[in-house]
């Protein structure tokens, strides 16, 4: 299978880094010592030299690969080293050109970012080099941005917040369904549809749970499944169900959990189809598990 431009780069840059570690490896250990001062430093700055490269291959290969849903690679070495990068697994380059940055000539831009300035021949050419992943992209600072605000309306994302607006109860909602709002607010601020409805579920399956429980409904639990359907049995489901037969929730409530429950299903149960939504409805989700909470905890 042909890969993209794009693969192919980023390929050929986990490669080079790949020959800087080892360049860098062979380097240290083989070269003899330095036995006179410019010898030290002609030491140094080649480690240095081959150092900053590899950091500067390193950040190179997330910028690539940080807005990409799928990177093919079939390289199996190659494929193990941008693992072990993704993990920051430590690299004896990497760690020496951040070690570096502790004992020389390090610089600050005014954004905090720290980096290398480096002389790197007798020429006197000097080099940047960016010592970890997040000063990289800082020194980007302004790009990102710019790019952020093409598609982040910062107004829109308050008017959501405000929407939503808090669980309104008589009783002390359980601080772990509260952090789980918390979050739900957020991520549909942001525009993260399918990721909301989940999170509907998630509430209001902790939510029956809790006051299912406080009815001692779970005290006495028989470990052996007799029958397969039970084993495979929806949780929130079965949970809508008892919550209606111990008049936990109305008829209308029952049939308005079952829905959102429906709802997130296709959500998490989609096969080979992406399931379209619209803020309209997945703000009807939100306020139908909000009113559900509601009304559990009044």
């Amino acid at each position: 299978m042909e890969i993209s431009p794009r693969e192919k780069l980023v390929l050929q840059k986990v490669r080079r880094f790949e020959e800087l570690e080892k360049e860098f490896l062979k380097f240290t250990y083989e070269t003899c010592k330095p036995r006179t001062k410019d010898e030290a430093i002609e030491f140094i700055l080649k480690a240095v030299d081959i150092a900053c490269k590899a950091c500067t291959t390193r950040n190179e290969i997330f910028d690539e690969i940080r807005d990409l849903p799928e990177l093919r690679i079939y390289d199996r070495n190659a494929l193990m080293l941008l693992d072990r990068l993704r993990k920051g697994d430590p690299f004896y380059s990497i760690s020496f050109c951040e070690n570096t940055t502790k004992s020389i000539n390090i610089d600050k831009k005014a954004n905090g970012a720290k980096y290398i300035s480096i002389n790197l021949d007798k020429a006197n050419r000097a080099e940047e080099v960016w010592t970890s992943i997040e000063d990289s992209l800082t020194q980007k600072f302004d790009d990102f941005f710019d790019d952020f605000h093409t598609w982040f309306n910062i107004i829109g994302y308050y008017v959501d917040k405000t929407i939503i607006g808090p669980i309104i109860s008589s009783s002390k909602v359980p601080d772990h369904i509260l952090a789980y709002f918390n979050e739900l607010k957020e991520i549909y601020a942001f525009g993260q549809y399918r990721s909301s409805l989940v999170l509907c579920r998630a509430l209001l399956e902790m939510a029956l749970y809790d006051k299912l429980k406080a009815r001692g409904v779970f005290k006495v639990k028989n470990p052996k499944v007799t029958d397969i359907n039970v084993a495979k049995e929806d949780n929130l489901n079965r949970y809508i169900d008892v919550a209606k037969r111990k008049h936990l929730i109305t008829r209308a409530s029952y049939e308005i959990a079952h829905k959102v429950r429906t709802t997130a299903n296709s959500v998490l149960h989609a096969k080979d189809t992406k399931m379209q939504l619209n803020a309209k409805e997945v703000l009807e989700a939100m306020f139908d598990t909000i009113r559900i909470i509601e009304n559990l905890y009044r």
